[in-house]
């Protein structure tokens, strides 16, 4: 990561941490535990979806890249010649 993305992460960082300060119940911001447990469930409702929506578009990117001719994997325990049956 260089300086710039380091330095504009650390801005979202802040930007992100306001919203969640601004709506946040104040009972939830007593004590330590229950500051994580609204955290994590604001994360899991809100940015959750997004990060699993980015992952497994990253992963079948991966599964595209990994596939040899035919579109077959390259991998060679998933690999089967065009006359063998599939097994299954």
């Amino acid at each position: 990561m260089n300086p710039q993305e380091r330095e504009r992460l650390k801005a979202c960082h802040d930007e992100i941490a306001q919203i969640l300060y601004r709506n946040s119940p104040p009972e939830s911001l007593e004590d330590l535990e229950s500051i994580e447990q609204h955290l994590r469930q604001q994360w899991l409702e809100v940015m959750g979806p997004d990060i699993a929506f980015f992952l497994s578009k990253q992963q079948l990117g991966q599964k595209k890249d990994e596939k040899g001719p035919g579109g077959l994997y390259r991998n060679p325990k998933n690999y089967r010649r065009p006359s063998e049956k599939i097994k299954g």
